[in-house]
């Protein structure tokens, strides 16, 4: 089982607090909802893929845009049905399909989805899952929301890993595995993988009951912790920068025509 889908990297943001990681992100992805205009939207976007790229590499940035990119190709599929009004931008024998009001709040949506995903996940592969349990926990959330936090933040990229084995392992036991590759792309040849990974995952939910109770889950006495967290004064001026800078970023965009 992965622990958490921590990259090993040193950049810049690795070393700032992860309580100041989580402020940070929490703010920045309060700023696309904010009054801008669509360009503001649009550079907001484009400054986080920057930090993104910058911090955990392109290679990585990229990775985390495929995965959702499905979602975003629904998105501009969709598009049509959104903001029927407007000047038309594009029409089909009389028939709107693009107006000037649907393609802003697609572009509204799509920079949206965009920097909360790259946020969170800028969260995630900077800062290993214990360091985010113990910042929540810092922030006095109670332990059984904290554990749910923990058995997501583990299983998800186990669960993602299972997919990735089972697929593979499937493939090679094909006559001529290349052949597949013209076939892989229709969505039942994903259902027999699919069925795989869900009989794995109710499996692992034994073994994962069997190590809470192991570990003393459900017990009244006062939980411990191996790890503790730097004081908040060493940390300080980490926690001042996570609120200023997407505090002069947003006011900068909001003012900025």
């Amino acid at each position: 089982m992965r622990n958490s889908s921590y990259i090993a990297l040193s950049t810049p943001y690795y070393s700032f607090d992860p309580r100041a990681k989580i402020i940070f992100t929490l703010l920045m992805c309060v700023l696309p909802f904010l009054p801008l205009t669509w360009m503001a939207q649009s550079l907001l976007t484009l400054l986080v893929v920057v930090l993104s790229c910058t911090q955990i590499g392109v290679k990585n940035t990229l990775k985390n845009i495929k995965v959702i990119l499905p979602i975003l190709i629904l998105m501009t599929l969709l598009m049509p049905l959104q903001g029927r009004g407007g000047e038309p931008l594009l029409t089909v024998k009389n028939v709107l399909i693009v107006s000037e009001n649907s393609l802003y709040s697609w572009q509204k949506i799509l920079n949206r989805f965009l920097l909360l995903s790259l946020m969170c996940s800028l969260l995630m592969e900077t800062t290993k899952s214990s360091s985010i349990l113990l910042s929540l926990r810092s922030f006095h959330m109670p332990y059984s929301v904290a554990l749910v936090l923990s058995l997501s933040l583990r299983l998800i990229p186990t669960i993602s890993d299972t997919f990735m084995e089972i697929r593979d392992s499937q493939r090679l036991r094909l006559p001529n595995p290349g052949e597949e590759e013209a076939k892989k792309k229709k969505i039942t040849s994903l259902l027999p993988t699919l069925t795989s990974v869900l009989v794995v995952s109710i499996k692992s939910i034994a073994s994962t009951s069997e190590a809470l109770e192991l570990r003393g889950y459900g017990r009244g006495n006062k939980r411990t912790s191996y790890r503790k967290l730097k004081s908040v004064k060493n940390v300080f001026p980490h926690i001042v920068l996570s609120v200023i800078v997407p505090a002069i970023i947003g006011i900068s965009l909001l003012f900025w025509r």
